[in-house]
């Protein structure tokens, strides 16, 4: 029996790897987001009202670029789109431990 190659190229085993270690990091910060939200809890003295908001608004963001991602991921160059997404979501996110401002501290996330 032959077996055919796959045609799309993004259906290689490596691609479908890279995209569970994609996947499973950005799965990683929601296992520390407690951890996080504590500290900027009591480093910033926000109310649980508004730690509840910033992790609200990070679910937020995740579950709308997971979702989508259906919709454009083979649209788009999506090494590309990790390549300038990751360094901008670290530097967000870095940003968070310097920012004294609640606004933009909702905007980092």
């Amino acid at each position: 029996m032959k077996t055919t190659a796959n045609k799309n190229p993004l259906d290689r085993y490596t691609i479908i790897f890279a995209a569970l270690i994609g996947s499973a990091l950005g799965a990683l910060f929601y296992n520390i987001l407690p951890m996080y939200l504590g500290m900027a809890q009591e480093y910033r003295q926000l109310s649980s009202g508004q730690i509840g908001i910033v992790g609200s608004i990070f679910f937020l963001g995740y579950n709308v670029i997971t979702i989508s991602a259906f919709y454009w991921i083979r649209r788009f160059d999506w090494r590309l789109i990790a390549a300038v997404a990751t360094p901008i979501s670290a530097l967000a996110m870095g940003a968070g431990a310097y920012i004294q401002s609640y606004p933009i501290l909702l905007l980092s996330v």
